[in-house]
């Protein structure tokens, strides 16, 4: 997650939910990711997404409007959006 917001006009790497910074750095400063993953282990694998990247995508999904759990998959290709939510995965809806 970038530690400073620059603001600048160019037409690489954007994105259409810039506000995810903001939820990245709430989900980081209750360390939600973390608790996510003590608490809660659905996963029988140890490849992909862990449970937490799931439901942390989730949220973020439904933060942007998003109403349907194939809404993940807008974030799952957006490298920006992944960036600002401090997530290196997202998993496929269908999981």
């Amino acid at each position: 997650m970038p530690a400073k917001i620059e603001i600048d006009f160019t037409d690489e790497k954007l994105t259409s939910h810039g506000g995810w910074i903001f939820l990245g750095r709430l989900f980081n400063r209750l360390r939600l990711g973390e608790r996510i993953g003590e608490t809660l282990r659905l996963k029988q694998r140890a490849r992909g997404a862990s449970d937490a990247q799931m439901l942390l995508s989730l949220v973020a999904s439904q933060v942007a409007g998003g109403g349907a759990l194939s809404d993940v998959d807008v974030l799952r290709v957006d490298a920006v959006g992944k960036r600002l939510l401090g997530l290196s995965e997202v998993p496929d809806s269908r999981r």
